[in-house]
């Protein structure tokens, strides 16, 4: 049950006759509200009241207008019952009217699915799979079929170079609490990361979709000087397809070069298995870590917190005393920042997003590539 609570009239807004009306009446205020904090979430299918008092309880003539999502409701009385029967946002507005004088309220809130309706811990299905050319693209990591091993368990898939991402979601929405909410494995160790820049976002239009606002979490890098956002790298189709060619890039601050094809990987590093099919193509936008300079053999080292496929000393820490979360990378949704990098306060969160956030290259190892181990929610 929320906390319910009182508004003084210092927090709303009246609507008054023009100053060319004379009146000889006291105008209608609304005196007190009672409901739910503004802003709250709710568990889907709950019910919240809100019924509000003016200064004429006993007065005829007061008409009583709701809107939930600019959809009117027949209720003409001061208190109403709303069902949160759908996913999403649910803005509501009331109007109380005397004569000629009117007075209003609003509120947002929110619902999330419930956690205690979870079946597991897992990711529990695979949005959208789209790596970037890489060594392991078109085989063993870096296909469809790979990409399926993370739902459900642990798996693996290669994101191939800079911007290849991942998106998925668990059977629950993902509850902002107190410290780690959720983790995300990856194949690092002592001496070798390859970190990935992980975003969320809440499904608020309730569709299920993907297709609402989403907020990169800011790690440890995300004020540095060397940090660039805003940034785009398009990968072009190479001559052919049949086996592996080095692949030509561009980036919108004027640099150019290829991802390399090396000796060991023969298949072509082109994605060949996008839902669009093979473009001529690709472009990949967000933030990039380390870009000091065009040069991809610069080689980025270990990061301190708030990267997927990244060793530091927090990576083996196991948490809520479940080992499934050994070698991972933990994240707090009260991480979030908007396009700006002004911090966003998330309750929930629907959705999630691990894109490679580095374009380097070592001779011997091949590029920097995130790779993605599975992923587990803290909030079940």
């Amino acid at each position: 049950m929320k906390k319910l609570f009182f508004i003084s009239l210092a927090a709303l807004t009246l609507v008054f006759c023009s100053k060319e009306e004379k009146v000889d009446k006291e105008p209608l205020k609304i005196i007190s509200i009672e409901a739910p904090e503004n802003g709250a979430y709710f568990q889907l299918g709950e019910s919240i009241e809100i019924s509000v008092e003016t200064n004429f309880p006993l007065a005829e003539n007061l008409r009583y207008e709701w809107r939930v999502n600019e959809t009117y409701l027949p209720e003409n009385s001061p208190n109403i019952k709303i069902n949160l029967s759908k996913r999403g946002e649910y803005h509501i507005i009331g109007y109380i009217t005397k004569g000629i004088f009117r007075d209003s309220l609003s509120f947002t809130y929110y619902t999330v699915d419930g956690a205690n309706k979870s079946k597991t811990k897992w990711i529990s299905e695979l949005l959208e799979y789209v790596p970037a050319p890489g060594q392991f693209i078109n085989k063993g990591l870096g296909n469809m079929a790979s990409a399926q091993t993370i739902v459900n368990q642990k798996g693996m898939i290669s994101l191939g170079g800079y911007g290849g991402y991942v998106t998925f979601k668990f059977d629950h929405s993902v509850i902002n609490g107190e410290g780690y909410d959720f983790v995300v494995l990856g194949n690092a160790f002592k001496g070798s990361s390859e970190p990935g820049i992980v975003m969320v976002s809440y499904d608020q239009n309730g569709n299920g979709v993907a297709d609402d606002p989403w907020y990169e979490l800011a790690g440890s890098e995300y004020h540095k000087e060397s940090t660039l956002k805003n940034y785009s790298l398009t990968y072009y189709k190479p001559t052919q397809t049949e086996k592996s060619e080095s692949i030509r890039w561009t980036d919108n601050q004027g640099a150019e070069g290829v991802a390399p094809a090396n000796p060991f990987h023969k298949q072509c590093y082109y994605p060949l298995f996008l839902p669009q099919g093979v473009p001529d193509m690709i472009t990949f936008s967000g933030t990039i870590l380390d870009y000091a300079s065009p040069d991809q053999k610069k080689w980025i080292g270990e990061l301190d917190w708030g990267y997927a496929d990244n060793y530091s000393p927090l990576y083996t820490m196991v948490v809520n005393e479940d080992n499934d979360t050994r070698n991972s990378n933990k994240f707090d949704i009260n991480w979030a920042v908007d396009s700006n990098g002004k911090p966003v306060k998330l309750y929930a969160i629907d959705f999630i997003k691990v894109y490679t956030g580095v374009n380097q290259h070592h001779d011997a190892f091949g590029e920097k590539s995130t790779e993605v181990c599975g992923a587990i929610s803290l909030r079940r």
